[in-house]
């Protein structure tokens, strides 16, 4: 973590990435990162992270839908608010 700041995961990859290969392997970071700050109970970079999250879903037009859930419910605990976020982004595409 950067002070207060979650840094920019949409570069780094290769040039023949697909949009869809980036956002998974984005959406796949932030999801270890957001497992990595809940299990060390740091809230406010737990926190950041969903922002991060939400700005990269806004900014990209891809929602972590199905390309990450597995791995949500990998590395978090029942009642995390990252669960309840990609299974909002769910209903949500799914309507």
């Amino acid at each position: 973590m950067y002070k207060d700041a979650v840094p920019d995961l949409g570069d780094g990859g290769t040039s023949e990435e697909t949009p869809i290969e980036t956002a998974r392997r984005v959406f796949t970071s932030f999801v270890k990162l957001y497992a990595l700050a809940d299990k060390l109970q740091d809230l406010q970079s737990a926190n950041l992270v969903i922002d991060a999250i939400i700005r990269y879903s806004d900014e990209s037009q891809c929602a972590p839908t199905d390309m990450i859930v597995p791995l949500v419910y990998d590395l978090t605990p029942p009642g995390s608010r990252l669960r309840g976020l990609v299974v909002n982004y769910y209903l949500y595409a799914e309507a």
